[in-house]
Protein backbone atom coordinates (compact mmCIF):
# COMPACT_ATOMS: atom_id res chain seq x y z
CA UNK A 1 0.00 0.00 0.00
CA UNK A 2 1.12 3.58 -0.69
CA UNK A 3 -0.41 6.68 0.89
CA UNK A 4 -0.73 10.29 -0.23
CA UNK A 5 -0.98 13.08 2.33
CA UNK A 6 -3.66 15.61 1.45
CA UNK A 7 -4.60 18.98 2.89
CA UNK A 8 -5.74 19.01 6.52
CA UNK A 9 -3.56 16.02 7.41
CA UNK A 10 -5.75 13.37 5.75
CA UNK A 11 -4.24 10.38 3.99
CA UNK A 12 -5.42 8.64 0.82
CA UNK A 13 -4.15 5.08 0.49
CA UNK A 14 -3.54 3.35 -2.86
CA UNK A 15 -3.17 -0.37 -3.35
CA UNK A 16 -0.44 -1.77 -5.60
CA UNK A 17 -3.08 -2.85 -8.14
CA UNK A 18 -4.44 0.71 -8.32
CA UNK A 19 -0.96 2.15 -8.88
CA UNK A 20 -0.22 -0.43 -11.59
CA UNK A 21 -3.51 0.35 -13.33
CA UNK A 22 -2.79 4.08 -13.27
CA UNK A 23 0.69 3.54 -14.74
CA UNK A 24 -0.78 1.35 -17.49
CA UNK A 25 -3.37 4.03 -18.33
CA UNK A 26 -0.67 6.70 -18.57
CA UNK A 27 1.38 4.42 -20.84
CA UNK A 28 -1.48 3.37 -23.13
CA UNK A 29 -3.17 6.76 -23.47
CA UNK A 30 -0.80 8.06 -26.24
CA UNK A 31 -1.19 4.78 -28.15
CA UNK A 32 -5.00 5.06 -28.02
CA UNK A 33 -4.93 8.71 -29.10
CA UNK A 34 -2.59 7.94 -32.03
CA UNK A 35 -4.84 5.05 -33.08
CA UNK A 36 -7.90 7.29 -33.07
CA UNK A 37 -6.17 10.05 -35.02
CA UNK A 38 -4.58 7.78 -37.66
CA UNK A 39 -7.69 7.49 -39.92
CA UNK A 40 -8.23 11.25 -39.71
CA UNK A 41 -4.57 11.90 -40.54
CA UNK A 42 -4.60 9.57 -43.55
CA UNK A 43 -7.77 11.25 -44.85
CA UNK A 44 -6.41 14.76 -44.44
CA UNK A 45 -2.88 13.88 -45.58
CA UNK A 46 -3.28 10.93 -48.04
CA UNK A 47 -0.19 8.97 -49.04
CA UNK A 48 1.52 10.36 -52.12
CA UNK A 49 2.22 7.71 -54.76
CA UNK A 50 4.80 9.89 -56.46
CA UNK A 51 4.72 11.57 -59.89
CA UNK A 52 5.79 8.55 -61.95
CA UNK A 53 3.10 6.28 -60.45
CA UNK A 54 0.44 8.95 -60.98
CA UNK A 55 1.66 9.49 -64.54
CA UNK A 56 1.50 5.75 -65.30
CA UNK A 57 -2.02 5.52 -63.84
CA UNK A 58 -3.18 8.46 -65.97
CA UNK A 59 -1.61 6.85 -69.05
CA UNK A 60 -3.45 3.57 -68.45
CA UNK A 61 -6.77 5.32 -67.83
CA UNK A 62 -6.53 7.48 -70.96
CA UNK A 63 -5.39 4.59 -73.15
CA UNK A 64 -8.65 2.78 -72.48
CA UNK A 65 -10.64 5.19 -74.65
CA UNK A 66 -8.10 7.38 -76.47
CA UNK A 67 -8.12 7.03 -80.27
CA UNK A 68 -5.53 9.52 -81.53
CA UNK A 69 -4.99 10.58 -85.10
CA UNK A 70 -2.45 8.37 -86.86
CA UNK A 71 0.44 8.71 -87.36
CA UNK A 72 1.15 9.65 -83.75
CA UNK A 73 4.19 11.31 -82.21
CA UNK A 74 5.40 10.60 -78.69
CA UNK A 75 6.33 14.21 -77.94
CA UNK A 76 5.35 16.01 -74.75
CA UNK A 77 1.86 17.47 -75.16
CA UNK A 78 0.87 15.03 -77.94
CA UNK A 79 -1.80 12.34 -77.61
CA UNK A 80 0.61 9.55 -78.58
CA UNK A 81 2.52 9.80 -75.32
CA UNK A 82 -0.45 8.31 -73.44
CA UNK A 83 -0.14 5.09 -75.46
CA UNK A 84 3.25 4.35 -73.88
CA UNK A 85 2.87 2.18 -70.80
CA UNK A 86 5.30 0.65 -68.30
CA UNK A 87 8.98 1.20 -69.02
CA UNK A 88 8.75 4.71 -70.48
CA UNK A 89 9.73 8.01 -68.88
CA UNK A 90 8.05 11.41 -69.08
CA UNK A 91 7.75 12.60 -72.68
CA UNK A 92 10.19 15.19 -74.02
CA UNK A 93 9.73 17.72 -76.86
CA UNK A 94 11.09 15.27 -79.46
CA UNK A 95 9.96 11.87 -78.15
CA UNK A 96 9.93 9.53 -75.15
CA UNK A 97 12.77 7.41 -73.75
CA UNK A 98 12.38 3.81 -72.69
CA UNK A 99 14.19 3.91 -69.35
CA UNK A 100 14.80 0.27 -68.64
CA UNK A 101 15.14 -3.07 -70.34
CA UNK A 102 11.45 -3.50 -71.21
CA UNK A 103 8.60 -1.30 -72.36
CA UNK A 104 5.06 -1.59 -73.74
CA UNK A 105 3.01 0.34 -76.29
CA UNK A 106 -0.75 -0.24 -75.99
CA UNK A 107 -3.37 1.26 -78.29
CA UNK A 108 -6.68 0.95 -80.13
CA UNK A 109 -6.77 1.26 -83.87
CA UNK A 110 -9.40 3.65 -85.30
CA UNK A 111 -12.95 2.27 -85.28
CA UNK A 112 -13.79 0.09 -88.26
CA UNK A 113 -10.15 -0.61 -89.19
CA UNK A 114 -7.99 -3.73 -89.10
CA UNK A 115 -4.30 -2.86 -88.60
CA UNK A 116 -1.93 -5.26 -90.33
CA UNK A 117 1.35 -3.60 -89.31
CA UNK A 118 2.88 -0.77 -87.32
CA UNK A 119 5.92 1.33 -88.19
CA UNK A 120 8.02 2.76 -85.37
CA UNK A 121 10.53 5.57 -85.80
CA UNK A 122 13.14 5.52 -83.07
CA UNK A 123 16.67 6.42 -82.06
CA UNK A 124 18.83 4.40 -79.64
CA UNK A 125 21.14 5.53 -76.88
CA UNK A 126 24.57 4.26 -77.93
CA UNK A 127 27.07 4.18 -75.04
CA UNK A 128 30.70 5.03 -75.73
CA UNK A 129 32.62 2.06 -77.07
CA UNK A 130 29.61 0.39 -78.71
CA UNK A 131 28.34 0.53 -82.29
CA UNK A 132 24.67 -0.40 -81.90
CA UNK A 133 21.92 -1.53 -79.51
CA UNK A 134 20.19 -4.91 -79.78
CA UNK A 135 16.43 -4.56 -79.27
CA UNK A 136 13.66 -7.16 -79.60
CA UNK A 137 10.21 -6.01 -80.79
CA UNK A 138 7.16 -8.25 -80.55
CA UNK A 139 3.42 -8.24 -81.23
CA UNK A 140 0.86 -11.03 -80.93
CA UNK A 141 1.97 -12.53 -84.27
CA UNK A 142 5.42 -11.11 -85.02
CA UNK A 143 8.80 -10.81 -83.37
CA UNK A 144 11.97 -9.13 -84.59
CA UNK A 145 15.41 -8.63 -83.07
CA UNK A 146 17.35 -5.72 -84.54
CA UNK A 147 20.72 -4.05 -84.25
CA UNK A 148 19.80 -0.36 -84.03
CA UNK A 149 22.58 2.06 -85.00
CA UNK A 150 23.13 5.77 -84.22
CA UNK A 151 20.91 8.09 -86.20
CA UNK A 152 17.83 5.98 -85.70
CA UNK A 153 15.77 3.63 -87.82
CA UNK A 154 12.22 2.72 -88.88
CA UNK A 155 10.93 -0.71 -87.91
CA UNK A 156 7.82 -2.42 -89.30
CA UNK A 157 6.10 -5.09 -87.21
CA UNK A 158 3.15 -7.24 -88.32
CA UNK A 159 -0.18 -7.01 -86.41
CA UNK A 160 -3.09 -9.47 -86.21
CA UNK A 161 -5.83 -7.08 -87.39
CA UNK A 162 -7.55 -6.64 -84.02
CA UNK A 163 -8.40 -3.13 -82.86
CA UNK A 164 -6.75 -3.69 -79.47
CA UNK A 165 -2.98 -4.00 -79.82
CA UNK A 166 0.05 -4.25 -77.56
CA UNK A 167 3.68 -4.00 -78.66
CA UNK A 168 6.57 -5.04 -76.42
CA UNK A 169 10.16 -3.81 -76.54
CA UNK A 170 13.02 -5.64 -74.90
CA UNK A 171 16.46 -4.04 -74.75
CA UNK A 172 19.54 -6.24 -74.43
CA UNK A 173 20.87 -3.77 -71.88
CA UNK A 174 20.10 -0.32 -70.54
CA UNK A 175 22.78 1.97 -69.17
CA UNK A 176 22.78 5.56 -67.98
CA UNK A 177 24.78 8.23 -69.84
CA UNK A 178 26.42 9.05 -66.50
CA UNK A 179 27.65 5.48 -66.05
CA UNK A 180 29.01 5.38 -69.62
CA UNK A 181 30.68 8.78 -69.26
CA UNK A 182 28.62 10.37 -72.06
CA UNK A 183 26.50 12.89 -70.12
CA UNK A 184 25.15 13.72 -66.68
CA UNK A 185 21.90 11.76 -67.00
CA UNK A 186 21.21 9.10 -64.37
CA UNK A 187 18.35 7.44 -66.27
CA UNK A 188 19.03 3.99 -67.75
CA UNK A 189 18.30 4.63 -71.42
CA UNK A 190 17.60 2.17 -74.20
CA UNK A 191 15.72 3.76 -77.08
CA UNK A 192 13.64 6.88 -77.73
CA UNK A 193 10.37 6.47 -79.62
CA UNK A 194 9.64 9.34 -81.98
CA UNK A 195 6.62 8.40 -84.12
CA UNK A 196 4.35 5.49 -85.04
CA UNK A 197 2.02 4.85 -87.96
CA UNK A 198 -0.38 2.04 -88.84
CA UNK A 199 -1.05 0.18 -92.07
CA UNK A 200 -4.55 -1.18 -92.53
CA UNK A 201 -6.04 -4.11 -94.39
Amino acid sequence: MRSLVCGGGCQVKFSRSTLARNRAIRFLMPVVVIGLLAPVSSAVFPADDGPLIKYAAARSALQAYLQPEWPVTFNAGEAGRWLLQDGFDFSEPDGTWMTGRTGALRFRAPDGTSPISIQLNLIPFIPSGTEFRVIRFSSSIDERTMQVYPGGTTLELALDGDQEQEIFLDCEDAISPTASGDASDLRRLCVKLLEASLRYE
